[in-house]
């Protein structure tokens, strides 16, 4: 029987709702807020697309670190300027999350997987390129896994937006057709319903193109080339006439020959920072060693003994109780599915 995962991208979800939730409601509002997004997005989208399995995943030591020292380097920056009692809250907030990862990995059937080596994205990406014959829902609100669209059984489930992307497009969650614009730094910005708006035919394909010349200011990967114009004019080429060139002719050669000189006053030329750009950003790049210990630890995990449904009901009202999640407590019954179904029977 074929499977509909359902995948769960643990970090962004949990960092994206604290960071969306006033400070003044205190940390213990924070966390309840987060753990509520999480737990009933993953509820939501397991019920509202007969799910068979949930896979909840959290962050390595990412690979592209050895790659790029300073990948993600402006994070630590950001940490450092914080004062003394953020800095608390963040402990705070890591324990808490390390709480809901353990009660997930050891008292329910979720398959919770962490690679030490890779991001939450790359196991994502292995686990789809391992699974071609099942469906795959990822609840997430990473512009990064519109690439994975590139595969016909993938949807995206943007829980802050409340919005389903698709190869066809953006819906909302009764399934309305929406307008959508991909802005300058490959993200969407939906519109209204108009079930008459037409999408550009694999513009997931140009989002992953735009991001690898724009680059990604959240991760610390640089503009591949600076200032230039997404369309070009009658003496330059821009983005899009680049990417458009698909024989890689006079446009894109054009293009990606340009030179410029960085803060350094060192030469760079448009190519070798697109290639290297697409190195850190095109999920199709992940190093072969890094899918085979990706593959070893989706087969070792998936493989463990299941747990079984009472002692899985008991522990999550425990878990409610411990975080004080009164709603999703009261509603138990309705998590149950998604806890106990197990990746394969043992």
């Amino acid at each position: 029987m074929a499977h509909t995962f359902i995948h769960t991208d643990g970090h962004n979800l949990f960092y994206r709702q604290i960071k969306m939730t006033n400070p003044a409601l205190g940390i213990d509002s924070m966390i309840g807020m987060a753990l509520h997004l999480i737990l009933n997005s993953m509820k939501k989208e397991y019920t509202k697309w007969s799910g068979t399995h949930t896979v909840f995943y959290i962050e390595g030591r990412s690979w592209r670190k050895d790659v790029y020292p300073d990948y993600k380097g402006n994070r630590k920056v950001d940490f450092a300027k914080q004062t003394i009692k953020e800095q608390e809250d963040h402990g705070i907030l890591v324990e808490a999350f390390d709480d809901f990862v353990e009660y997930l990995d050891t008292k329910t059937n979720v398959s919770v997987l962490q690679n030490p080596k890779a991001e939450a994205d790359d196991m994502i990406a292995v686990f789809i390129e391992a699974h071609p014959d099942d469906k795959h829902i990822i609840i997430s609100s990473d512009s990064d896994f519109f690439q994975l669209l590139r595969f016909p059984n993938v949807m995206l489930y943007d829980p802050v937006k409340d919005i389903q992307i698709r190869q066809d497009g953006v819906f909302d969650d009764d399934g309305n057709r929406l307008e959508f614009i991909l802005k300058s730094d490959a993200k969407i910005k939906s519109g209204k319903k108009n079930p008459n708006f037409v999408c550009e035919e694999k513009w997931y394909e140009y989002a992953l193109f735009l991001k690898c010349i724009r680059g990604d200011k959240t991760d610390y990967i640089f503009s591949a080339y600076p200032g230039v114009r997404e369309k070009g004019t009658k003496t330059s080429v821009g983005i899009r006439e680049a990417y458009e060139d698909t024989d890689k002719g006079y446009n894109w050669n054009n293009f990606m020959r340009q030179k410029w000189v960085d803060h350094e006053q060192k030469e760079q030329v448009v190519k070798d920072n697109y290639e290297f750009n697409r190195t850190l950003i095109d999920l199709a790049m992940i190093p072969d060693n890094v899918k085979t210990d990706c593959l070893m630890i989706i087969a070792e995990q998936t493989n463990r003994p299941n747990i079984p449904a009472v002692e899985i009901g008991h522990s999550f009202m425990k878990f409610c109780s411990r975080w004080d999640l009164k709603k999703i407590g009261d509603n138990a019954t309705a998590f149950m599915p998604m806890m106990k179904a197990k990746y394969q029977e043992k």
